[in-house]
């Protein structure tokens, strides 16, 4: 994601209002690494200047999405994660006991890329997204009853 002052930026370039809601949801977003989701947005955003609906955070999401500023994730959580991380190539850890997600960066070859597209048949493959699923060292540390799963 580009800094605030470039969403703005943007924003403006693209006619779009730059709202106290809109700024305090780019803020949120700054360099947050925790994947969050739009309820947790809202709730942070509503902390700081209490007048936002969650309509108002959605909408702002979909459109930092569609401007290439975010992206929308689906790790297996039961709900969306806005990922502002979106200029550097990189996967997700996910703890199954908390749901907390954290980047991790692999390095998918091109050999493995080459391999992935002659065993796909009919597909073209345009990018790989790994998900790799775990414990975080806090879940770890309450002795999780999901430990013994992995």
């Amino acid at each position: 994601m580009n800094s605030i002052s470039n969403l703005v930026d943007i924003y403006r370039l693209t006619n779009r209002k730059i709202t106290p809601q809109r700024l305090a949801i780019f803020n949120v977003l700054d360099s947050n690494t925790d994947h969050p989701t739009a309820e947790e947005i809202y709730e942070q955003v509503k902390s700081q200047i209490g007048n936002v609906s969650l309509k108002t955070v959605y909408q702002t999401l979909n459109e930092l999405e569609s401007l290439n500023q975010i992206q929308i994730i689906d790790v297996g959580t039961g709900t969306s994660r806005y990922d502002p991380n979106v200029n550097q190539l990189h996967h997700h850890l996910v703890c199954q006991n908390c749901s907390k997600v954290k980047d991790i960066e692999l390095d998918i070859s091109g050999e493995m890329l080459k391999a992935f597209s002659q065993n796909s048949g009919e597909f073209k493959i345009d990018r790989v997204e790994v998900v790799i699923r775990g414990l975080c060292e806090v879940c770890l540390g309450k002795g999780s009853s999901k430990q013994s799963e992995l």
